[in-house]
């Protein structure tokens, strides 16, 4: 029979190459690499394979449904490949590989391929399987022979407050006992009908999840992301639930509170990790070096709040992890003693351009030293430009009390910790009406800009207009005159919240 001959033919053919090389190696450690042989190999038995998502399993699902447009999300294909199996070489030539199969791959599905000829890479797909799906890889999927394609497609239901529980679905598409007995165009057209109800179900249900979540929030996508740029993430998922990830892959950026383990996994596996530029982090804890080194996944985080640090708290740690961050803000609940603070100030590293203090204000530098012991105790910085000192939100700071009955010694101290920043360029400062007599001294601005040859913006912030108060008025005048005799480019303003 000619046709017999001619299927014999291949065999021997590929029989021959298949004693020469396996897709993978016997131990493939690099998920690209593998992919990218597997991808090789294909070509050069069949010609021609379907175009593979050359990365990670969890890239391939960000990818799949990153898009905010429903009409781009795509299910995942996992394509598990065992070279040992008798009818991986009749599957490949005649269905996985087929012109028809390759071309509806490439507009519907991201197809992310592995290899389990030997054990080691079948461990490898159990592990990639468990990080990326917080779950374990489902006993149906290692029962019986190869090849298995798995689709996948996000979870209609998912509660938010069990983070570990994987967001996707997996529905096993074509098993070797859909191959047995079958002819060619039979197998690629099951193959195909197969892959085209998988595709219709997740487009159905990316549209019941766009129905579910504006249901649930009552509020179109706009208004959604416009009040969760306003949140950290945790804040946001706590309001809108998990499914609000999906918004979040377009040019909006977020900040992390204080995240556990936990949830530090379920948000790289959901979303973007570029999308995430600041963390909030307690400062009176140790965090562990397994936590900022899984923290350190956020490579571009670029700003850091560290809340009630510390004093002997070692913060220059976290520029290892960090190695982008150039803002570093400290909030404490209550004052803080200027002089303990040193301690903080001088591990500031050099990357460190924007540096802000959030406080009740400070002690009166009379508590425990004077200004000129306290200038010895600061290391000069060269990396700060931007410096905040924010005290507004505090209403019971006690600005007004100093043990040698000066009511500006608070300012004058900060000041004189502003002096140890050689490169600053802008100062702001945050603070209440009942607070501006104290920062209207016009000496100790003098002496600020004086000492400060690069200082170009005083900048300070009140609660309530100043515009209705004429003394006040005449004494910002007053300092504008004399720093613009000092330096003309002194740019000196106040202004309300």
């Amino acid at each position: 029979d000619e046709n017999i001959a001619e299927d014999d033919d291949h065999v021997i053919d590929y029989n021959r190459q298949f004693s020469n090389s396996t897709p993978f190696p016997p131990r493939c450690e690099n998920e690209v690499d593998g992919i990218l042989a597997l991808s090789k190999c294909f070509k050069e038995r069949y010609e021609d394979c379907p175009v593979f998502s050359e990365g990670s399993l969890q890239n391939a699902c960000k990818e799949a449904f990153s898009s905010i447009a429903i009409q781009e999300r795509r299910p995942v294909l996992v394509y598990i490949h065992n070279d040992e199996s008798e009818l991986r070489k009749k599957f490949c030539k005649d269905t996985f590989c087929s012109e028809k199969i390759i071309n509806y791959l490439l507009d519907n599905y991201i197809v992310w391929p592995w290899d389990i000829t030997f054990q080691w890479n079948k461990n490898k797909l159990i592990k990639y399987w468990e990080e990326t799906f917080s779950t374990e890889f489902l006993d149906e999927f290692l029962i019986g022979e190869w090849p298995l394609m798995i689709g996948i497609m996000r979870r209609f239901e998912f509660k938010t407050d069990e983070f570990i529980t994987s967001k996707y679905q997996f529905k096993s598409l074509l098993k070797s006992d859909d191959l047995v007995g079958k002819q060619k165009p039979t197998i690629c057209e099951i193959a195909l009908s197969e892959l085209r109800n998988f595709k219709r179900l997740c487009d159905e249900n990316e549209q019941d999840l766009l129905f579910d979540f504006s249901a649930t929030t009552r509020l179109c996508w706009e208004i959604i992301l416009e009040i969760a740029q306003y949140l950290s993430l945790n804040d946001a998922i706590s309001a809108f639930s998990t499914n609000i990830l999906s918004l979040f892959n377009g040019g909006s950026k977020f900040q992390l509170s204080n995240p556990n383990i936990p949830f530090i996994k379920m948000i790289l596996s959901r979303s973007d990790p570029t999308k995430i530029i600041s963390l909030q982090l307690d400062g009176d804890r140790i965090w562990s070096e397994k936590e900022l080194i899984l923290l350190s996944s956020f490579e571009k985080v670029i700003s850091m709040t560290l809340l009630n640090l510390t004093y002997s708290n070692k913060i220059c740690r976290y520029g290892q992890y960090f190695p982008e961050l150039t803002c570093l803000s400290l909030c404490y609940d209550n004052e803080i003693i200027l002089s303990a603070f040193s301690s903080v100030f001088n591990q500031l590293w050099e990357k460190i351009r924007r540096f802000e203090i959030r406080c009740a204000g400070t002690l009166c530098i009379h508590y425990d030293y004077d200004i000129s012991r306290l200038m010895n105790l600061y290391k000069t910085n060269f990396s700060v430009k931007y410096f905040l000192f924010d005290i507004g939100q505090f209403s019971w700071a006690s600005m007004n009390t100093c043990y040698g009955n000066d009511p500006s010694c608070c300012f004058k101290s900060i000041t004189t910790v502003i002096k140890k920043m050689f490169n600053i360029q802008y100062v702001h400062f945050i603070i209440h009406k009942y607070d501006i007599e104290i920062f209207l001294h016009i000496n100790q601005w003098e002496n600020l800009v004086n000492d400060c040859s690069r200082l170009k913006n005083i900048k300070i912030q009140t609660s309530e207009s100043i515009v209705q108060d004429e003394k006040l008025k005449r004494k910002v005048c007053n300092i504008q005159t004399a720093l613009y005799v000092i330096r003309h480019t002194i740019k000196f303003q106040i202004c309300t919240l």
